[in-house]
């Protein structure tokens, strides 16, 4: 299970990694290994795409200069599909929080996200889950 946690933590793409100014220059849309993810942050709906390989990597507003960083994640439920069609479902109920975090001055809130994407090779990654971070920009 923890292996599972940390290979889907990779997968998804966040990470807090200080990214000073190259996050307000990066072009994130077209980046190079991006996953497109949508958040729901109590109704505000937010699309955005992560390009990282690290597990806390942010998740850039596709809407503005802005990001979601985020500190733990919660629930998760999906489904990984390799090119032949063979599906490897997972679920995970424990919680992944970040430890270091100190967001000072920021509002920190709790989202869904889903991420539903495809891959070059054939294969295709449905997540469901939760997580907790805050907006930048």
């Amino acid at each position: 299970m923890l292996r599972l946690r940390f290979m889907l933590a990779a997968v998804l793409g966040f990470t807090i990694a200080a990214m000073g100014a190259a996050v307000a220059n990066a072009d994130p849309l077209n980046a190079k290994g991006r996953l497109p993810i949508t958040l729901d942050c109590g109704g505000d709906q937010i699309s955005a795409v992560s390009n990282g390989n690290g597990s806390w990597t942010p998740a850039h507003d596709l809407s503005g200069t802005g990001a979601f960083i985020p500190i733990e994640f919660g629930a998760q439920d999906g489904v990984l599909t390799d090119p032949d069609g063979n599906e490897f479902p997972f679920s995970d109920t424990d919680i992944f929080p970040k430890g270091s975090a100190n967001p000072k001055g920021r509002t920190i809130v709790d989202c869904t996200f889903v991420i539903d994407t495809s891959f070059p090779d054939g294969s295709s990654l449905f997540v469901v889950g939760a997580v907790t971070g805050f907006l930048t920009g």
